[in-house]
């Protein structure tokens, strides 16, 4: 399947599943580590589905140990 033309670049890792050029909404298990090997910061939301506050960025290079995150979105 060929990447959305609004994907990010390169892969995002939660715990240690690896998502390549990812775009959308993505749950997050409890207590979840995060490295973001895209070329785009990634959102933390406060509730599933990508609803309610940004808790967290994670840059793009960057990395998260999220406990309170319970979904991410990253473009």
């Amino acid at each position: 399947m060929p990447a959305s033309a609004n994907a990010a670049n390169g892969y995002l890792l939660i715990d240690g599943k690896r998502y390549v050029d990812p775009s959308g909404c993505y749950e997050l298990p409890q207590d979840a580590e995060v490295e973001n090997h895209t070329d785009q910061p990634a959102d933390v939301y406060s509730g599933g589905n990508c609803e309610g506050q940004v808790m967290e960025t994670i840059p793009a290079g960057g990395s998260s140990f999220s406990d309170w995150g319970y979904s991410l979105r990253v473009e």
